[in-house]
């Protein structure tokens, strides 16, 4: 299975429906540090955001290779690039709306801004460097 730089439209409709992805960060020893979280394509980029304190941005300053699995069965894309941090302050927080708002629904999001608005928040971004898909989306 080789890889290409961009997304095909059927990988693109896969990775814009709502569904968990599983982000690869580098830990200090050079193991993988894995984690299920929410993301959104925007253009060809993928953005992502998590709180100050959690293992991803102390990873991410230290390497910033990342790599998004998102799968449905059998059927999957894998994203991989080079994160940078995108926004902090409220702009990170806007950011942590739209997914929560993408994810969970308007209601569900303003009661979840409550507990988002205690933390530290970060939004990173990454051009798409390589995609990986199952033989069906390819």
């Amino acid at each position: 299975m080789g890889s290409v730089r961009t997304l095909n439209a059927r990988q693109r409709a896969f990775l814009e429906a709502v569904r968990f992805g599983a982000l690869a960060t580098v830990d200090p020893n050079g193991s993988p540090h894995l984690t299920t979280m929410w993301y959104l394509v925007d253009g060809d980029e993928i953005m992502f955001n998590t709180a100050r304190g959690r293992r991803k941005p102390d990873n991410l300053s230290r390497d910033p290779r990342v790599s998004l699995l998102v799968l449905d069965g059998y059927t999957f894309v894998r994203v991989a690039g080079s994160a940078r941090e995108a926004a902090t302050g409220e702009a990170a927080l806007a950011d942590i709306h739209r997914l929560a708002v993408r994810y969970d629904g308007e209601e569900a999001a303003a009661g979840a801004m409550e507990r988002f608005r205690t933390q530290k928040r970060v939004s990173y971004r990454f051009v798409i460097e390589r995609v990986y898909a199952s033989a069906d989306l390819r």
